[in-house]
C-alpha cells in the first residue's frame, strides 16, 4: 500500500492530496516560486480553484504564511498559477470542492 501525503489549502483549510494542490514556495535566495509536487523551501498549498487561487494571492497569505515579502508582479504570478490549475484539472480530472469550503 502506498503511503499519499496529504495537505491543507490555504485559503479553505480542505485536505487533499499533495499532487492535487498547487505550491507556492520560498527558495533559500528569498525568492517565491510556484510549483506541483515537492521542491526545496518553504511552502504553503493552496486548490487550484479561482476563489482559493484569488483569496490566496488577494489577502497575500502566501507571503505571511512563508515569511517572505509580496512578490513583485503579482499578475504574472496569478497567470502562472491559472496555467498549473488547468494543468492538474487535465491530469486529475475535475476535482471537486471538498464539503468545508469557505
Amino acid at each position: 500500500m502506498t503511503h499519499t501525503p496529504y495537505r491543507r489549502c490555504a485559503a479553505c483549510g480542505t485536505r487533499r492530496p499533495q499532487g492535487e494542490l498547487l505550491r507556492l514556495f520560498r527558495a533559500s535566495d528569498g525568492a517565491v516560486a510556484l510549483t506541483v509536487g515537492r521542491r526545496t523551501g518553504r511552502g504553503v498549498y493552496c486548490c487550484p480553484h479561482e476563489a482559493c487561487r484569488s483569496k490566496t494571492l488577494g489577502k497575500s497569505l502566501y507571503a505571511k504564511k512563508l515569511g517572505a515579502a509580496k512578490v513583485v508582479d503579482e499578475k504574472l504570478l496569478r497567470g502562472q498559477m491559472q496555467n498549473l490549475a488547468a494543468e492538474l484539472e487535465q491530469r486529475n480530472g475535475a476535482v471537486r470542492h471538498g464539503e468545508n469550503h469557505r
